[in-house]
This record gives C-alpha cells, structure tokens and sequence, in this order.
C-alpha cells in the first residue's frame, strides 16, 4: 500500500488541485460579472474549461480518499490499482475512475 501511497502523491502533485481550485474560483468570480456573458463564443469557452477544471478536482480529491482510507478493495474492485503504476498521466485515471464507479454521474 505504500507504493501505491506514493504514486497518488505523485499524480495529485502533478494535478496540483490546490492550484486548480484557485483557477475554478478565479472563472467563478469572472463568470459573475454581467459583461463576461456579451462575448458567448468566450464566455462558452471559459465554463467549458470550469467544468473541466471542477471534474479533475473531484476525481482527485476521490482517489485521495480511496487512499488515504487505506482503501485497496476498493481501488482493487473499481480496477484502477494496476493503473495507478502505468498511466501515463490523471487523465487516463480520472478516465478509468469515471467508467468504473459512475464519477461525476447525476
């Protein structure tokens, strides 16, 4: 479980959700402001790239949890412990994680 410890913290370093949620906030606040809506094809653009933003942080911060939690059943039903090791990046994981646990379903 250590390894696999220190791979999350790897990839969640790289995913630097910190940062990102200051990013998310940074397109709320612009999102908020009447004018930002005069310029659609921009304004479309931009809560694209929020949506996109706010997924990743959510996946993230779930992985972390099945983690932190010590969780390996988990990882081990959901399938994504052997990928932690090989995935070339978050995304491929945050891929994985939405097939498998239904991620970001309503």
């Amino acid at each position: 479980m250590d390894e696999l410890k220190q791979r999350v913290a790897d990839i969640l370093h790289k995913l630097n959700i910190p940062q990102t949620k200051l990013k998310i906030e940074d397109l709320g606040k612009e999102a908020s402001d009447p004018a930002f809506w005069q310029d659609q094809v921009r304004a479309t653009a931009k809560m694209k790239e929020l949506a996109a933003l706010q997924k990743e942080v959510e996946e993230g911060e779930f992985l972390e949890m099945l983690v932190a939690e010590g969780n390996e059943t988990e990882l081990d039903k959901v399938g994504l412990k052997p990928w932690i090791g090989r995935a070339c990046c978050f995304g491929c994981i945050a891929v994985l994680l939405k097939a498998k646990v239904g991620l970001g379903k309503k």
